[in-house]
């Protein structure tokens, strides 16, 4: 990508994008257009749905909060024992574009 850690000036906009309601506003979007899309379809039996779970599915919003939203270099030994512990929560609005799609037939 060409950078290590965002620049600090830009820590506080991310944090207003992510806790501001536009994170989630986009994300509602993102998954309104994949419900629109997927319900066109004429689904069969052996149709699946897939998802990316890191940051699609659950969020790394906690992991992210508590590093400086970026502007602390990754570490991955430390992200990895965040993601062991299981405690990154589900997205509101991926959670309820899931449900949909699995009334609509799909398997995940």
């Amino acid at each position: 990508f060409g950078f290590k850690t965002i620049p600090e000036e830009c820590v506080e906009p991310t944090k207003e994008y992510i806790h501001g309601g536009q994170y989630q506003s986009d994300s509602k979007t993102v998954n309104q257009q994949a419900f629109f899309y997927a319900r066109e379809l004429e689904v069969r039996d052996n149709d699946v749905f897939l998802f990316s779970i890191d940051g699609t599915v659950l969020s790394n919003v906690p992991y992210y909060s508590e590093h400086g939203y970026g502007v602390e270099r990754f570490n991955s030994t430390l992200y990895d024992e965040w993601v062991n512990k299981g405690v990154a929560p589900a997205l509101p609005e991926t959670l309820k574009n899931y449900k949909k799609l699995v009334s609509l037939g799909f398997k995940i």
